[in-house]
């Protein structure tokens, strides 16, 4: 019998203790093996995270750099417009310079009022003249931020002009005016494509040592960032972030290795070495507890076989037992061997399929970012097709103002006319009163034989009664008498009407028959009536009633044009060194009303605006100013409606012109009689100013009289005749000497005064 067997069978549960050891020592293995890994792993992920912390930090300082070149840039333009008043002399010159120090900047603007009126580089931005960033709704509150802050703030990102992706470096202008007020005037822009600005700070080097990034910029709020570019991962959760400080921005750079902090194919290649360490020390131990056991089972045979000399031949059957058993361990540690030789195949294997599967992630993000690309171009084709429509729609608007205001200007020409229909009803009227007077004057003459020549189908066209058409007829026979020279004079020195508008022709044709007949009834009168005594002396009387209105009044006050000197004298009691201090106060004090009505409604007083106008009004009735009266009260009546602002416009520039005449008239007239002039001619009133037109002049001219450009004589005689309308006759004579003396600066003072005047901006 063998004492192996039967020492197994007096203690069949011998080995079982023997299992627990083996098997603890496996899994102490492999806990040490996978902590072996873990904290490898951690220190591996360290470092990386040091490195990533380090390029993310050089990489921002670089951005950073580039952002300081356009606030130093937008600091400069500014400093040089506050200097300037609100604009930069030579502003090509100076961004050119600019530019040529600063290569990473794309564009520098200055913008008077939020419009574009002139970029550097201006190639290739032509389209940009003209663009109002107050009405853009991407530039728009970054334009109101500046203006609200007053000062230098950075707007991004936002389209630029050719539709990239950008930053906006916006500083705001104001100065201060007589008042002590500050004023907007506009900003001075410098923007930065968001490409260029990557480029030149090299983040592009990231991607070449193997970092994955992407750029963020504060969004409507701070959980939904604004994502400027992203190279390589899809998610930065765990990337390394640095702060990219532009100003009022904080942009975000966020970094990760484009693998992983810590590689997945490493990590699982040292589980698996763990793994089979572990398995190999489980198996070393199990092989050291069998040959522990069979160590023993020696021990107890030998003592045996001193105990038991008559079981030698069984013991050495034991023995060879034993042996045999010997070789199956052997057998065994060589199948374990065969078995670690498959595992590092199979390891391999595993580290090509690894490589295999890297391959195709870079293929499939090559795809990605190649539809990505698609996607933007595509995008920005849309883009551009509805920047088109916009401009479209921009010029049908400018088209139609355009019509709005050529029909606003017909109707000024109707009003007018219709207001120098009134003049001449009034004008007739004040002459047959007169004339009764100096008929009464001259009493007993001997009346003249008339003959009237009338047409039976003949309009009234005044709505005049019968009586007063004979009480005109004998006063212009009357005056008539003395010379037929004089007579033929004073009909040719009349001052010729503007041409009625296309409405009333019917009623110009009626006027210019009734002209046409009392003309021919003043030249039969001539001819049939011999000339008598009485006659000349009436006539002398008649001349000198009309060269001196009342006694002490100078004969050029009687010669103004719009004041009734009969009327004036009348509401001064007859007291003619009265009604003259009245007429030189009214010139001293009230020339200036329009400008203070303009001021008030531009502070938006309305109710001082309406006080003034009225008080004008009444000024102008007590000396018979009845043109200036009128036009006085429709600005008040305007401003008590609340009109459109055309309207109002409209209105005011009728009430600054009579008065301006007027005014011009009675200090000539009252001038010491050594220093007056020849008779003055009757003038013309300049034509109605097109808004429209004078508006587009003042753009175009603008930049040319800021850039000391030449040119600016040539645009000039392109807008004389709209310029003309739009300034009086002095300060449109002092405006032209201006520009041909090349004193285009003085030129530009006396433009944005006037544009001002008419309520357009400069």
């Amino acid at each position: 019998m063998n004492v192996f067997s039967r020492a197994q069978a007096q203690n069949p549960r011998r080995r079982r203790p023997l299992e627990r050891p083996v098997l603890l020592a496996g899994l102490l293995a492999l806990a040490l093996g996978l902590l072996a890994v873990g904290w490898w792993a951690s220190v591996a992920a360290g470092q990386a995270r040091a490195a990533a912390r380090s390029a993310a930090q050089a990489a921002g300082k670089a951005l950073e750099l580039e952002f300081s070149q356009a606030l130093n840039a937008a600091e400069m333009l500014g400093m040089l417009a506050r200097q300037s008043g609100g604009t930069i002399t030579n502003f090509q010159k100076v961004g050119a310079e600019i530019l040529r120090e600063r290569p990473g900047l794309a564009t520098l603007e200055l913008q008077p009022g939020g419009v574009v009126s002139d970029i550097v580089p201006r190639a290739g931005n032509e389209r940009a003249m003209g663009f109002n960033v107050l009405n853009d709704p991407a530039h728009r509150p970054g334009a109101v931020g500046a203006m609200k802050k007053r000062g230098l703030v950075v707007d991004g990102p936002v389209p630029l002009h050719g539709g990239e992706p950008g930053l906006v470096v916006r500083v705001p202008i104001f100065q201060a005016g007589r008042d002590g007020r500050e004023t907007f005037r506009g900003f001075v822009a410098v923007s930065v494509r968001l490409a260029s600005l990557l480029s030149r700070a090299r983040t592009d080097e990231l991607r070449l040592d193997g970092y994955a990034y992407q750029l963020s910029a504060p969004g409507a709020s701070p959980k939904k960032p604004t994502l400027i570019v992203r190279r390589g991962a899809t998610s930065f959760a765990d990337a390394v972030r640095q702060p990219v400080r532009f100003r009022d921005i904080e942009f975000q750079l966020a970094i990760r290795p484009g693998r992983g902090w810590v590689g997945t194919m490493e990590v699982v290649v040292g589980m698996v070495v763990a793994l089979v360490i572990a398995a190999l020390v489980g198996l070393l131990a199990h092989a050291l507890g069998l040959s522990l056991n069979l160590e023993r089972a020696l021990a107890e045979a030998n003592n045996r076989v001193n105990q038991e000399t008559a079981e030698r031949k069984k013991l050495e059957e034991s023995i060879q037992t034993t042996r045999d058993a010997a070789a199956s361990v052997q057998a065994e540690l060589k199948a374990a061997r065969h078995a670690v030789h498959e595992a590092e195949a199979a390891l391999v294997a595993s580290r090509a399929r690894a490589e295999a599967a890297e391959r195709t992630v870079a293929e499939a993000q090559s795809a990605v970012q190649t539809r990505l690309q698609e996607a933007e171009a595509r995008a920005a084709e849309k883009m551009s097709r509805l920047e088109a429509a916009g401009r479209a729609v921009e010029a049908a608007a400018r088209a139609k103002d355009e019509q709005i205001e050529e029909l606003r200007t017909a109707l000024h020409k109707a009003q007018q006319a219709n207001r120098d229909l009134e003049a001449r009803l009034a004008a007739v009227e004040r002459a047959a009163t007169e004339a009764q007077e100096t008929e009464a004057q001259v009493k007993p003459a001997k009346p003249a034989r008339r003959k009237r020549a009338r047409r039976d189908d003949q309009m009234d066209l005044f709505g005049s009664s019968d009586s007063e058409e004979e009480a005109a007829t004998e006063t212009v026979s009357v005056s008539s008498s003395a010379s037929p020279t004089t007579a033929t004079a004073a009909v040719e020195t009349e001052p010729s009407e503007p041409p009625a508008p296309a409405g009333d022709s019917e009623e110009s044709e009626l006027t210019s028959q009734s002209e046409a007949t009392t003309e021919s009834e003043v030249t039969e009168v001539i001819e049939d009536e011999p000339v008598t005594d009485s006659d000349a002396s009436s006539s002398e009387v008649v001349a000198e009633s009309r060269s001196e209105p009342a006694s002490g009044l100078p004969p050029a006050v009687g010669e103004i044009e719009g004041l009734a000197v009969v009327e004036g004298l009348a509401r001064a009691g007859g007291d003619a060194k009265a009604y003259l201090k009245a007429l030189k106060s009214f010139a001293e004090t009230e020339a200036g009303t329009p400008e203070q009505i303009r001021d008030a409604l531009e502070r938006g007083d309305s109710n001082n605006a309406d006080k003034l106008a009225h008080e004008l009004a009444q000024t102008a009735a007590e000396i018979g100013a009845g043109a200036v009266h009128d036009a006085a009260m429709a600005v008040g009546r305007a401003i008590e409606g609340q009109v459109e602002p055309d309207r109002l416009e409209f209105l005011w520039a009728d009430l600054d012109r009579a008065l301006r005449e007027l005014v011009t008239e009675i200090k000539a007239a009252l001038r010491p009689r050594e220093e007056k002039p020849a008779a003055p001619r009757a003038v013309r009133p300049p034509p109605p100013i097109n808004l429209a037109e004078f508006r587009k002049a003042v753009h175009t001219i603008v930049p040319l009289f800021a850039g000391q450009d030449p040119g600016a004589k040539d645009c000039f005689k392109d807008h004389r005749a709209v310029f003309r309308s739009a300034f009086s006759a002095e300060a449109y004579a002092e405006f032209e000497q201006l520009v041909k003396k090349n004193a285009f600066d003085a030129a530009l003072e006396h433009l944005k005064k006037t544009a001002k005047r008419h309520g357009v901006t400069v």
